[in-house]
């Protein structure tokens, strides 16, 4: 994080940093907000043994999809290195926890390694490998009119 920043992966998958102290910065990691905690959607696990062993209060969020699929670590341990990943899929039917960290869920969502696509947006499922962009190089692409994506001139209606 320290090297790259915040930012997305093909402009469909979006990573936030952590900000230690600081509160409500844009992209920066956070705890679920009091409206997604009392929301009945948001209580919905996949496997619901799972929603007996987790609660949304230690849901740490630390990115989202275009399709606003929650990626959140289960931090309800005092080490960071055994939280595990966990995923809300708008379109799957609520919470997947994955029993791994950030870096090998990313991995097995580009390789296919996982069971299934644990997001609604297939675009990085089984893609292999694929490009990421920090926010503030994304933003300099588009205030020059290009998409950062694939380098063409933005068609600008006055």
């Amino acid at each position: 994080m320290t090297s790259f920043g915040a930012g997305s992966i093909e402009g469909s998958l979006y990573v936030w940093v952590p900000r230690p102290g600081t509160t409500a910065a844009p992209l920066s990691v956070g705890r679920l907000l009091a409206g997604a905690l009392a929301s009945e959607s948001m209580r919905m696990w996949q496997d619901s043994a799972a929603g007996s062993r987790h609660r949304l209060r230690d849901m740490l969020l630390w990115g989202q999809t275009n399709s606003a699929d929650a990626l959140c670590w289960v931090a309800s341990d005092p080490d960071p290195d055994n939280w595990p990943v966990a995923v809300w899929e708008r379109q799957g039917g609520g919470w997947q926890v994955h029993n791994m960290g950030m870096v090998e869920f990313l991995l097995g969502l580009l390789c296919g390694t996982l069971p299934a696509c644990p997001v609604s947006d297939e675009t990085l499922w089984r893609a292999g490998s694929a490009r990421f962009l920090n926010f503030r190089d994304e933003e300099r692409s588009l205030d020059a009119g290009v998409d950062p994506w694939t380098g063409r001139r933005l068609n600008r209606f006055d």
